[in-house]
């Protein structure tokens, strides 16, 4: 189990929840039972982060509900702790949802620290750490983000490395 479907009733549940959200996409834009919808997708296959990942956007923004889609985000990454991209939602969600540049900054910084993401959660998570205060974490971000063979980033990382020096960071 890597996140991908299962054959079974998940996919036909899954499949389902994506048939609720289009039919009310295209007519009232209502989408009242998304979170009952991916609760029982979750339950079926707990480690398919797609559901948590599109039902806790589909609670943020469509319904403006952003609590609700942070829990079904947070209940993805106890059943999937080592999952970058779950954390790295949670953070996003956090940033444009909520405003809570320090949970986007916690929330992107363990997505850093997971196996496998991309080079651009480390970005996230100096940038966001640097917007919300912490500029500890912000210089050992953006150092680590220097050390890359990355010459535009190192380029970048040097910039706010020299930005947080102004401000008596470093």
């Amino acid at each position: 189990k890597d996140g991908r479907l299962l054959p079974g009733v998940e996919n036909v549940a899954w499949l389902r929840a994506i048939q609720y959200y289009g039919v009310h996409r295209l007519s009232d834009q209502r989408y009242d039972m998304i979170g009952h919808v991916m609760g029982i997708v979750t339950e079926l296959d707990p480690r398919f982060t797609e559901a948590y990942v599109f039902g806790g956007f589909v609670l943020a923004q469509e319904l403006r509900q952003p609590q609700r889609g942070l829990e079904l985000l947070e209940r993805g990454m106890r059943a999937n702790p080592d999952d970058w991209r779950l954390a790295f939602e949670s953070g996003f969600l956090h940033y444009v949802g909520t405003k809570n540049y320090e949970a986007a900054a916690r929330y992107f910084t363990r997505a850093s620290r997971l196996p496998g993401h991309p080079d651009y959660v480390e970005r996230f998570a100096a940038f966001t750490n640097q917007r919300a205060g912490n500029a500890g974490m912000a210089i050992l971000l953006w150092k680590r983000i220097e050390a890359t063979g990355n010459k535009y980033m190192q380029e970048v990382a040097r910039r706010e490395l020299k930005r947080l020096e102004g401000q008596g960071g470093l």
